[in-house]
């Protein structure tokens, strides 16, 4: 795993940090911060005044969407097992 000083890290979302994935991109192993998203909406509408619609949009466009190298965090939909694989 990277070390932290290789994580880039979302501080105004701390809160809905669920943990570190890792994963092989070429011949590196990288490892990101995982966000939750319902957390990060939760938030946003919350505590920055956003409606659902605006904070879904700031998800997907300016953080879903966003490329900040290997270590980009990742955003995560929860899921149960049943809705993932039927």
């Amino acid at each position: 795993m990277n070390t932290d000083d290789d994580l880039l890290v979302w501080t105004e979302f701390n809160e809905a940090i669920i943990g570190i994935s890792e994963g092989w991109h070429g011949n590196m192993l990288v490892s990101r911060v995982a966000y939750d998203a319902d957390k990060i909406l939760f938030i946003m509408t919350s505590r920055m005044d956003m409606t659902v619609e605006e904070a879904m949009e700031h998800l997907e466009v300016n953080m879903i969407g966003r490329y900040e190298g290997d270590a980009t965090p990742i955003v995560v939909w929860r899921k149960t097992p049943e809705e993932v694989i039927g």
